[in-house]
C-alpha cells in the first residue's frame, strides 16, 4: 500500500512541475509577445480571446469577455473571411484587413500554437497603413501619368497634322505656284543660256515638292483620318516596308471593334512604337501584323529576348519603347502580352481596349 502511495505522490509531482515549467513558459512566452511592436493575440477555437499583446488593447481596447468578432469588428457572428478551422488544423493563412475601428490597414499572420489549453490561433497584427497609402498614392500618380500621356498623344497629333497643313497651305502651294511660274518663263524668249538654269531651277523644286510631300504624309498620317482602322495599320505597314526594306505582311482576321478617335490615335502609335522596335532591335528578317476584333498581334523573326530580363530591357532603349506602350494600353483598359525568347523572334498582342 505505501508503494501504490508513494507511486501517487511521485505522479502529483511530477504534474506540478510540469505545470509549473509550463507556466514559466507561458510567461517567458507571453513576455516576449508584450515586447513585439506589433500587435498578438491568441484565439480559442471557439473564437475566445485567450490573451493580447499591450499593442492591440491600445489599438482595440480591453477585452472584456468578448469573442473575436466581437472584439475586432463589433459584429455577432463569425466573420464570413473567418478560417479557423484550416489554422487550427495547421494551415498558415495571411491576408490585409482594414479596421473601420482604428482606419488602419493591417498584414496579418494567421497560424496555430500550442499552449498550456492546446491548440490556439496565433494572430500577428502588422500596422501597414503607410505603405498602403503610399502605394495608392503612387498608384494614383501612375494614372494620372497615364492620362497625360494619352491626351498628349492626341495634342501631338493634332500639333503634326496642323503642322502638315501650314506646310501645304504656304510652302507646298508657293512651291506649286513658283513651279508654275518657271514653266510659263520657260515658254516665253529668254536669252541664250537661261533655259538651262530654269531647268535646273525646276529640278530643284521637283526635289523640294517632293520632300515636303513626303513630310506632310508623316506629319498628318492621312490614313488615320480618312479610312478605317485596319487599313490605316496595313498602310503603316507598306510605310515601314519601303522605308526599311524588311517584308511586313498585314492579315485581318475579322473587323476590328469600333473604337473613339482617342484610341485609334493610341493604337496606332502603339503598333508604330513596335514596328520601330523591330527595325531597330530584333535584327529580323520578316514580320507580321494581325488584326483581330479586340486584338492587334506583332511578330518577327528576329533575335528575340530573355521574358525573364523584361524589367531590366524596360531600363533600356528598346524597353523605354515597350514600357511606353503598355502604359499607354493600360490607360484605354487594355494589356500586352509578351512571347520571346533567344533567337526565336517575338510576338506582342495587344488585347481588349475598352471602346
Amino acid at each position: 500500500m505505501e508503494a501504490g502511495i508513494t507511486k501517487q505522490t511521485r505522479k502529483i509531482t511530477k504534474r506540478r512541475r510540469i505545470k509549473k515549467e509550463l507556466a514559466a513558459g507561458w510567461n517567458k512566452f507571453k513576455s516576449i509577445l508584450n515586447a513585439m511592436d506589433d500587435g498578438v493575440c491568441l484565439l480559442s477555437g471557439n473564437y475566445d480571446i485567450e490573451y493580447i499583446n499591450p499593442v492591440l488593447e491600445r489599438e482595440f481596447g480591453p477585452v472584456n469577455g468578448r469573442k473575436c468578432y466581437e472584439y475586432f469588428n463589433g459584429g455577432r457572428e463569425i466573420c464570413q473571411w473567418c478560417r479557423n478551422n484550416d489554422v487550427l488544423a495547421g494551415e498558415p493563412v495571411y491576408w490585409k484587413w482594414h479596421s473601420a475601428k482604428t482606419d488602419k490597414t493591417y498584414s496579418i499572420h494567421d497560424t496555430s500554437v500550442v499552449t498550456g489549453k492546446g491548440f490556439s490561433r496565433l494572430k500577428l497584427f502588422h500596422d501597414v497603413t503607410d505603405q498602403e497609402y503610399i502605394k495608392k498614392i503612387l498608384k494614383n500618380y501612375q494614372k494620372e501619368l497615364r492620362s497625360l500621356a494619352a491626351e498628349l498623344s492626341i495634342v501631338e497629333e493634332r500639333e503634326r497634322r496642323s503642322v502638315a497643313a501650314d506646310i501645304h497651305d504656304n510652302i507646298g502651294q508657293s512651291l506649286a505656284a513658283a513651279k508654275i511660274k518657271l514653266g510659263l518663263l520657260k515658254q516665253s524668249q529668254l536669252p541664250l543660256g537661261v533655259t538651262g538654269n530654269i531647268d535646273q531651277i525646276a529640278m530643284f523644286i521637283d526635289e523640294a515638292i517632293n520632300y515636303t510631300q513626303s513630310l506632310i504624309t508623316n506629319l498628318s498620317l492621312p490614313t488615320l483620318n480618312d479610312v478605317d482602322f485596319s487599313e490605316a495599320l496595313e498602310w503603316l505597314c507598306n510605310q515601314f516596308q519601303e522605308r526599311h526594306r524588311i517584308p511586313i505582311s498585314f492579315e485581318k482576321q475579322m473587323e476590328i471593334a469600333p473604337i473613339k478617335d482617342e484610341t485609334r490615335v493610341i493604337l496606332f502609335k502603339c503598333v508604330r512604337e513596335l514596328l520601330n522596335n523591330i527595325v531597330k532591335h530584333s535584327n529580323a528578317g520578316k514580320a507580321r501584323v494581325t488584326v483581330g476584333k479586340y486584338e492587334i498581334t506583332v511578330e518577327d523573326d528576329g533575335v528575340g529576348f530573355d521574358i525573364t530580363q523584361l524589367k531590366k530591357k524596360f531600363g533600356s532603349a528598346g524597353g523605354f519603347g515597350l514600357f511606353s506602350v503598355r502604359e499607354r494600353l493600360h490607360h484605354l483598359g487594355g494589356h500586352m502580352t509578351i512571347k520571346s525568347s533567344r533567337g526565336n523572334g517575338t510576338l506582342i498582342a495587344l488585347k481588349a481596349w475598352r471602346q
